[in-house]
């Protein structure tokens, strides 16, 4: 799973710095293109988590 997270990280980092290089975008669209870009990564590594996981382990603990 870390060598999963590892590999998706750094195609995460790569789109970050073409989106931080990118000529003719405002700052305001690249912030908001990261934001998301790390909320689509973060996502993922929570979602490949609970796969991991036994069912009963994936449900909703109200504390």
């Amino acid at each position: 799973m870390i060598a999963d997270i590892k590999k998706e990280a750094s195609i995460v980092s790569e789109k970050i710095m073409d989106i931080l290089f990118s000529i003719g975008v405002s700052d305001k669209e690249k912030e908001i293109k990261v934001y998301l870009a790390l909320l689509a990564f973060q996502m993922k590594i929570e979602y490949s988590y609970l796969l991991k996981k036994e069912p009963s382990d994936t449900t909703l603990k109200i504390v």
